[in-house]
């Protein structure tokens, strides 16, 4: 059995999780009326993602 750490002794994640994906296979893609929020932290341009965000928010 496993226990999760205590909300009091936790520390917050180094970095938000964001789900990256593979589009290969996607059909049918239609525009939602479903809210979107940017995550504030999270750069397109980052090391972890050159040559391979496919899209991302203009803050300007």
């Amino acid at each position: 059995m496993t226990r999760s750490p205590s909300s009091a002794t936790a520390s917050p994640p180094r970095e938000a999780k964001i789900g990256t994906y593979r589009l290969t296979g996607l059909n049918d893609i239609e525009i939602t009326d479903r809210p979107f929020f940017a995550i504030e932290g999270f750069d397109p341009a980052g090391a972890l993602y050159q040559g391979e965000t496919l899209l991302a928010v203009d803050r300007a």
